[in-house]
């Protein structure tokens, strides 16, 4: 811009030189000098127009230097989304699994056994779950319960603290877990006819569906929450994929969180006192290809702010798991019913 506004201070001096060519030509004392002084004027007016064109050209024409940075950052979106949809599905197909075979009891146990300020008098099975651990530092695990734990970091800083988002998730998922039945401890092929008329009598089938209609409302939900961790796990190399740096230091970060590299791409013009420098600097022309850019990653936010969209937000998502309990009292009591059955196996 300053560049162009240089040429554009110079161009009202043209019809100036050109009135004191002529002046000082009509002084010459012959025809020739006039010709001449009118021949040096046409090459310097010649001279300085071609010079004019070639500086608003590199103007209009000149290099983005923020050009690489944006498409290494821009296509590396794709890897972003890739990971985390890969580790995202992989959690939610085995929170289906476990909805489907984990044995519940086990797990409700586990979890009430967790050492935190509710805990009056040391046990074995607290001892068991934590070592050896004073009453005094029960408080400690109060993080469990805590939504802090889930969403209080842009990436997890270690294997501690992805434990802590999970047991989080854990004690959110456990009120609407669909209640399982176990042929733990059954001799499957001595009493295999047996099981097989179990297994389809109205009440198995009854259990069954209830199980599978509470798996699929809770896949709903827990994706949901899953999303909100996965977007915090630490990825290898993710942060060099989109180019991404310390926006204080200028230092390259290799290893990133997919919330890290939204938080980057979203900040790394506003928040970087350099781009501000090179706007000073920069052509109009150059002005509008950042500005086109711009439109273009904002349609690109716009879309994924549209899958968002489709997501249940986390308070829904707790309401949505609440709403499920009706259907888990009805669950809970079909695999009553089967377990008495059941019970006869192992006599």
């Amino acid at each position: 811009m300053k560049k162009l506004t240089k040429i554009l201070k110079l161009t009202p001096l043209v019809p100036l030189i050109l009135g004191l060519s002529l002046f000082t030509s009509a002084q010459a004392a012959t025809l020739a000098d006039v010709v001449n002084s009118i021949e040096k004027f046409r090459t310097y007016v010649e001279t300085k127009v071609n010079e004019g064109t070639e500086a608003v050209q590199k103007l209009l024409f000149e290099e983005n230097p923020n050009k690489e940075q944006t498409i290494v950052a821009n296509m590396g979106q794709k890897t972003v989304a890739d990971q985390v949809s890969k580790e995202l599905k992989q959690l939610s197909l085995d929170q289906v699994k476990k909805d489907l075979t984990e044995n519940t009891s086990k797990m409700r146990t586990r979890l009430a056994n967790i050492p935190a300020s509710d805990i009056a008098v040391s046990s074995k099975a607290l001892v068991s779950y934590l070592g050896s651990q004073k009453q005094k530092d029960f408080a400690v695990n109060d993080v469990f319960f805590d939504v802090e734990s889930l969403m209080g970091e842009d990436m997890y800083k270690n294997q501690k603290a992805m434990d802590r988002a999970l047991t989080y998730i854990r004690f959110l998922a456990i009120p609407s877990q669909p209640v399982s039945v176990s042929f733990e401890g059954i001799d499957v092929e001595k009493n295999r006819r047996q099981i097989a008329e179990l297994q389809t009598s109205k009440a198995y089938e009854d259990l069954r569906i209830n199980t599978r209609s509470l798996t699929a409302l809770n896949s709903i939900a827990l994706n949901n929450i899953y999303q909100l961790y996965s977007i915090r796990t630490p990825q290898k190399e993710l942060g060099e994929a989109v180019g991404m740096v310390d926006l204080q230091t200028g230092e390259a970060i290799k290893d990133a969180s997919a919330l890290q590299v939204r938080d980057f791409l979203a900040q790394r013009r506003s928040r970087n006192p350099s781009w501000y420098d090179g706007l000073e600097e920069a052509s109009p022309a150059t002005v509008l290809r950042e500005m086109t850019i711009l439109l273009a990653e904002m349609r690109d936010e716009l879309n994924e702010q549209r899958k968002d969209n489709e997501r249940l937000l986390l308070s829904i998502t707790a309401m949505q798991i609440s709403n499920n309990t009706a259907i888990q009292k009805t669950q809970a009591s079909d695999a009553q019913r089967i377990s008495e059955q059941m019970d006869a196996f192992r006599r």
